[in-house]
């Protein structure tokens, strides 16, 4: 039972993630509305495509160009994402030893100094109080990645990362988390990111996009692929350990924009 209330908990925080995602995707079809208005008073044709778009038939793909007043809303999916994460991580674990036969002294040593644990430390954590259990093999995620932009190619293309590949990009995500929560940039722009601060920390421009004169920007897909990235690494290796203590975990008040 406590391990589906750590569950639904975490399903229940990544509501406001979700929440701007759904803002920013309102606001780009009235950004697309606006635009077709143009084209009509202009006696110009009107794509179809587009117009279904902008009247919320099938997914919509935001207009290229800057996100305007609403570009807080990268860094607030990104920040509040990996919160839930981290909230997720002590919850279940808990929950877990708790299960297991721990006592309430070695939950609190083992969780007491747990400090916004990345995905590697949940695996870590993972393995260490139930290391017959734990594989990571068979995770794959799919997210979107910025590519060169050209006249023959998209600007973002869906990538498949495997367990190794999101360990190491979610804990350059967690230097983002950590520079913007300390003021070293907004995220809401293209900006310069400080260096490393620490020598096992990963650079947060290997997960930002690059932007001409050395600066880097938070793109909102970007954002919006970290917080799928962390979700699914959480429900890979919490469904494994409550299969070994006899439970099925349910994930379906999770947002599907992190699940699918």
């Amino acid at each position: 039972m406590e391990l589906q209330r750590a569950v639904t908990s975490y399903s229940t925080s990544m509501q406001l993630p979700n929440t701007l995602i759904k803002a920013f995707d309102e606001y780009g079809r009235g950004r697309l509305a606006v635009s077709l208005l143009k084209d009509y008073t202009n006696n110009k044709s009107i794509d179809s495509d587009k117009l279904k778009k902008a009247l919320g038939s099938g997914q919509f793909e935001r207009m290229r160009g800057s996100p305007g007043h609403i570009k807080a809303v990268s860094p607030a999916i990104l920040l509040s994402s990996i919160s839930a994460f981290e909230g997720f991580v002590e919850q279940f674990l808990a929950a877990a030893m708790d299960q297991s036969g721990s006592s309430l002294y070695e939950i609190a040593v083992k969780l007491g100094k747990l400090d916004n644990p990345a995905v590697k430390r949940w695996r870590e954590l993972c393995n260490d109080l139930f290391p017959a259990v734990i594989n990571t093999k068979g995770y794959q995620v799919t997210i979107q990645d910025f590519v060169q932009r050209s006249k023959t190619s998209d600007w973002r293309n869906d990538v498949e990362l495997d367990w190794d590949e999101c360990e190491k990009r979610a804990g350059s995500w967690m230097t983002v988390r950590h520079v913007i929560a300390h003021g070293g940039a907004t995220g809401m722009g293209k900006e310069r990111w400080p260096s490393l601060q620490r020598a096992n920390q990963l650079a947060a421009t290997d997960v930002l996009k690059a932007e001409k004169g050395d600066l880097h920007s938070l793109r909102f897909w970007a954002a919006v692929g970290a917080a799928r990235m962390h979700v699914q690494a959480a429900r890979h290796l919490a469904d494994q350990i409550a299969a070994h203590l006899g439970e099925d975990l349910d994930w379906s008040e999770m947002p599907e924009a992190f699940t699918a």
